[in-house]
């Protein structure tokens, strides 16, 4: 993997709360000596996750634009057997755990400077010959001032120089392209697929067919029409409209380029501060959460009693939210090839204590049975 730093990371960040789960591992806040806060990413390592981490690494620094996750640093902790990645922090969360957090979906003028970010973002990978191919709301995270920076490169892949174009079929079923699906080759626009189904999710708070279960999906989308605004149709504007058009056209050959995207009528004019009221609501909410947590700990404490791990089993609803898509033949040493479903979600942090006493539970899993 080349030269790391095998400084002691615990010397330089005090670790905090989990956060969430990337595509590759946990994700921790943490705070620096002199207050700073960032998030860490600590990754179990083993031979088939080396060519991963060092594509996540590599990918981040390659990215560096203001409409992504900045990289802080990166080390290798021998005692541990981990890749600790430690990245810019975004106390608002992702764009999915606001809508989740605030009960809300988004306005069209929030879609336009959330779209437009990420088309930005998108328009950068490609002009160095990457994709994405997991462009979603829970891979788009806010900084405090209401920013936009898309996330979790640990999937993006360096397109084939010649042909342009990739054959393995890695995503989240509800926002993966029908050709990526059907493990056809496919290029740049299959991320343009992606950020369509992005904007219909956050204008109606959920990605198309998402009560249907995902390896169900699977097969429906290929198939079926394009999806549309179809919630509340007469609320948004034919630019907007025409937008979500052009991106879910199911030929990819149809699809505009993300230079073209944007300049295309939606995009126009976005307002940088729409989002900052959101994550000021978030970062608010959260705060209580520790608050009540620390409280319930103390109180535990005090009694003699060890922290309650008592929360409600994840629901298939949580696993349906976590589920990524690999093609093991290309990119993974599983079995046989075949499509395998990874509950991992993309880099989302969560907030409740419900969920963070599932995540303690998966990683207890993980110890007592690492190739779960």
């Amino acid at each position: 993997m080349g030269e790391r730093s095998t400084a002691e990371p615990r010397s330089q960040y005090e670790i905090g709360e989990l956060l969430g789960r990337g595509s590759s591992g946990l994700v921790y806040r943490a705070v620096t000596p002199d207050g700073l806060e960032v998030a860490i990413k600590k990754i179990p390592l083993s031979k088939d996750s080396m060519v991963t981490i060092q594509n996540e690494i590599d990918m981040m620094k390659s990215a560096e634009c203001a409409y992504f996750v900045e990289l802080v640093d990166d080390f290798y902790v021998e005692e541990e057997d981990e890749m600790w990645i430690v990245q810019e922090y975004c106390p608002g969360g992702s764009l999915a755990d606001v809508m989740e957090f605030c009960s809300v979906s988004f306005t069209e003028p929030q879609v336009r400077w959330a779209i437009n970010c990420i088309v930005h973002a998108v328009d950068f990978l490609h002009r160095k010959s990457r994709i994405h191919r997991d462009v979603k709301a829970a891979n788009t995270l806010l900084t405090k001032d209401g920013g936009v920076r898309l996330t979790d490169l640990g999937v993006a892949a360096l397109l084939d120089e010649k042909t342009q174009s990739r054959q393995t079929a890695i995503g989240s079923p509800y926002w993966m392209a029908p050709e990526v699906i059907q493990k056809s080759m496919y290029g740049k626009k299959a991320d343009i697929w992606s950020i369509g189904i992005t904007a219909i999710e956050l204008a109606e708070g959920a990605p198309p067919m998402k009560d249907v279960h995902p390896f169900r999906a699977l097969f429906v989308i290929p198939s079926q029409p394009p999806p549309t605004l179809s919630v509340n149709p007469a609320n948004w504007s034919n630019a907007f409209h025409d937008f979500v058009k052009c991106c879910l056209q199911k030929d990819p050959a149809l699809r505009p380029s993300v230079e073209d995207l944007l300049k295309h009528e939606f995009l126009q004019n976005p307002q940088k501060d729409c989002l900052a009221p959101l994550v000021e609501q978030v970062i608010s909410k959260m705060e209580e959460v520790r608050q009540s947590l620390d409280v319930q700990a103390a109180k535990q404490s005090s009694e003699g009693n060890p922290p309650s791990d008592s929360s409600p089993e994840p629901s298939d609803d949580d696993e349906e939210d976590n589920t990524s898509i690999v093609d093991n033949e290309a990119e993974c040493s599983d079995s046989e090839g075949s499509l395998v479903v990874r509950n991992f979600n993309a880099g989302t942090p969560q907030t409740t204590s419900t969920r963070e006493d599932a995540y303690k539970r998966f990683v207890e899993k993980l110890k007592q049975n690492p190739n779960s």
